[in-house]
C-alpha cells in the first residue's frame, strides 16, 4: 500500500497542547514501542526501513471497576521508495500483523515466521537475509477524530537517548486541504524534514 502523510514538528509540549485543542479530543491514546532493524553487520540503507511495533490501547471487556482492558497487538512494516517534499511523505508499506509469541521470538532468538510479507520482500527486493536488531523507541500517540481530510496524530517520542520530540502527523491525500485546516496554528508547525526512523539512528 502507498502510505501518503503529512509531518509537522512541535516545539515543545505547549505548542503541542495547543494542537491538540484545535484538533481533539483525543478518541484513543497508543503507546507504541517501535523496534528498529538493519541489514548485515547493522548496516542501514536510505532504501528501506524495517519495524516491529507493539501497541497498547484501551479495547476489550470492561472490568467490573469500569476501565477497559488493554489490548495489545504486534505489526512487522517495511518501507521502502521513500519520497519526501515539504513535510509531505510517500512510501509503499507493506504490513503484516504477528502474534506476541512471535514478537518475542524474532526479539530475543532471531526467529522470524516463515513467509512473513515483510520480511520477505525484503530478501526478495534488498537482498537482506538476516536483519539486525538495532533497539527500541518509545511513542504515545493521541489519535483525533476523522475529518474530511484526513485524521491527525499528536506524537509524543522518547528516544534512546533520552531526548523527546513533539510531532503531528496526518495520513492523507490531500495535503492542501490538510495545510489549510491547519492554519489556525500559525508558525506554531515546521514541517518535517526527517522521520522518527532516521532521528532513532542519529539518538541511540
Amino acid at each position: 500500500m502507498l502510505e501518503q502523510e503529512l509531518k509537522f514538528a512541535l516545539s515543545g509540549p505547549e505548542p503541542w497542547g495547543e494542537a491538540l485543542r484545535l484538533l481533539g479530543p483525543a478518541e484513543a491514546v497508543i503507546e507504541q514501542t517501535n523496534h528498529y532493524f538493519a541489514g548485515a553487520d547493522g548496516n542501514v540503507s536510505r532504501d528501506w526501513s524495517l519495524r516491529l511495533r507493539r501497541e497498547q490501547r484501551e479495547g476489550g471487556a470492561p472490568r467490573p471497576d469500569g476501565p477497559l482492558v488493554p489490548a495489545e497487538s504486534w505489526e512487522v512494516t517495511l518501507k521502502h521508495g521513500r519520497k519526501v517534499s515539504d513535510g509531505y511523505f510517500e512510501a509503499t508499506e507493506i504490513n503484516a500483523p504477528v502474534t506476541a509469541e512471535q514478537a518475542l521470538a524474532i526479539l530475543q532468538h532471531d526467529v522470524w515466521p516463515v513467509g512473513l510479507e515483510p520480511r520477505a520482500q525484503l530478501e526478495s527486493l534488498f537482498g537482506v537475509t538476516r536483519p539486525v536488531y538495532l533497539g527500541p523507541m518509545n511513542n504515545v500517540r493521541y489519535r483525533c477524530p476523522l475529518r474530511d481530510w484526513g485524521r491527525a496524530e499528536l506524537d509524543i517520542t522518547t528516544f534512546p537517548d533520552g531526548s523527546v520530540d513533539h510531532e503531528l502527523e496526518v495520513e492523507t491525500d490531500q495535503p492542501d486541504a490538510v495545510r489549510q485546516a491547519l492554519l489556525p496554528l500559525g508558525n506554531l508547525l515546521t514541517p518535517s524534514a526527517s522521520t522518527k526512523f532516521s532521528r532513532f539512528l542519529s539518538r541511540r
